[in-house]
């Protein structure tokens, strides 16, 4: 049976199948079509997701990571730096202490009994025993001093063991230095490598040490004849 058709509808039918495409070009381009539907909705849904995961957690914005919080900064840490480093001051007026220790002390009409600083000074003042650095007496009066420097000016020292020693119209007891500077002092034993200026010394190392050897025989002596005498009183007691 002949499926053709003849007459009018024949070119019509013609017309149609030259106008329609293929089956498979159909079947491909319906295909993309669908393709890019489903790129376009997964680009959608996933720029949906990171809208709601970016006003979710608003802590990982940007405008969080430069936030005032992030951005302060720690007080600033060289104020106290500066103030440690700051000198130690101790000041004393018109008191009396029983020890007292610090960087640099100064004394006015006060007594200290014992002293540890790096720079002392000391006005119209006493002190039993120091030990600094730097000493200076003016109209004052010192037991013992051990120091890298020690100044007596119209004062009085007992014993003073420094390497630079200064006398301004002063006494002392017993000085041992490396140098020894005076103006219109005195003191009574002087043991020093160099001395300059006007001193009057009653006994220098020399005579300190015949003075101490004639000192020692005396003292034996003594202490022999004080045995001496007790041995007879014990024994006249005895008969």
């Amino acid at each position: 049976m002949d499926d053709a058709v003849h007459g009018p509808n024949a070119d019509r039918v013609a017309k149609s199948k030259a106008r329609r495409p293929p089956r498979r070009q159909r079947i491909a381009e319906k295909a993309a079509r669908d393709a890019a539907a489903a790129k376009a909705e997964r680009e959608a849904a996933e720029e949906a997701a990171a809208a709601s995961l970016a006003t979710a957690a608003p802590a990982t914005s940007p405008a969080s990571a430069t936030s005032p919080a992030s951005t302060a900064t720690p007080a600033p840490a060289s104020a106290p730096a500066s103030a440690a480093a700051e000198p130690e001051v101790i000041k004393i007026t018109g008191s009396s202490e029983g020890s007292v220790a610090g960087q640099h002390v100064t004394l006015q009409r006060s007594a200290v009994a014992h002293l540890q600083s790096d720079e002392l000074r000391v006005e119209q003042g006493a002190v039993a025993a120091a030990q600094a650095d730097h000493i200076s007496l003016e109209r004052s009066a010192l037991g013992a001093a051990m120091a890298d420097q020690v100044e007596v000016s119209r004062g009085y020292a007992r014993s003073i063991l420094a390497r630079q020693v200064q006398l301004d119209r002063a006494a002392a007891r017993i000085v041992i230095a490396a140098d020894v500077r005076a103006n219109q002092s005195a003191a009574m034993v002087l043991v020093a490598r160099k001395v300059d200026g006007n001193i009057r010394v009653l006994l220098d190392w020399r005579g300190a040490l015949a003075f101490g050897a004639v000192a020692g025989v005396v003292f034996a002596l003594v202490s022999r004849m004080r045995g001496g005498r007790r041995g007879l009183r014990r024994g006249k007691s005895s008969t």
